[in-house]
C-alpha cells in the first residue's frame, strides 16, 4: 500500500536515504523515482525514473513537481 502524501522536500530526503518515491498521479508507465550515484570521478548523482519497460530514464523536476504535495515513499 502507498504511504502518506508528502511535499517534495520530504520525498527528496527519502531519495537521499536510498528510498524510492513517486507522485500519486503519475502514469502507470512510470514506476518510481530513485537517486543514482555518480557514474564516476567528476560526475554528479542524478534522479532517474524507472519505467514499466525496466529502463531508467533521466528525470528533472518541474515547478509542478516541486510544489506538489502528493509524493509517496514506496520503498
Amino acid at each position: 500500500s502507498m504511504g502518506a502524501k508528502l511535499a517534495f522536500g520530504h520525498a527528496l530526503e527519502a531519495l537521499k536515504s536510498g528510498g524510492k518515491v513517486r507522485r500519486a498521479g503519475w502514469p502507470s508507465g512510470w514506476r518510481w523515482l530513485e537517486l543514482q550515484p555518480p557514474a564516476g570521478e567528476g560526475s554528479d548523482a542524478g534522479m532517474f525514473v524507472k519505467s514499466a519497460s525496466e529502463e531508467y530514464l533521466p528525470w528533472s523536476a518541474c515547478d509542478f513537481d516541486l510544489l506538489a504535495e502528493d509524493w509517496e515513499v514506496i520503498a
